[in-house]
Formats: structure tokens, sequence, C-alpha cells
């Protein structure tokens, strides 16, 4: 792998990665933000939580 800065402006440095396909390359921000969002679809609603305690109560 091989990391190269391409330009460096101000207070921004650009770089650029060579790797091969099989090696991932995320940018830090970029996987936080996934893990953000899918961690966000995956906790239920609070009127679900509600729907569904209800329901249970119902059907013993």
């Amino acid at each position: 792998m091989t990391v190269t800065v391409l330009e460096v402006k101000d207070d921004v440095v650009r770089i650029g990665i060579d790797a091969p396909g099989s090696v991932p390359v995320n940018r830090a921000e970029l996987l936080v933000e996934l893990q953000d969002s899918n961690r966000d679809e995956a906790s239920p609603a609070p009127d679900q939580v509600d729907s569904l305690r209800a329901a249970l109560r119902r059907d013993p």
C-alpha cells in the first residue's frame, strides 16, 4: 500500500492511497457516520416498543 500527499492548501491535505482491491480503505468520518446510521436503524422507535408491550400484555 502506498500513501501519497497530492496537495496541501491552507488547512486541507489531499492524499492518494494505492492499495489492492482486497484492502478496505475508508475515511474515519464516513465510517462513524455509517455506524451511527446503522445503530439508529437497528433501534426500535418508542411507539413500536409501546405497541409491542401492549400486545404482549393482552396475549398471555
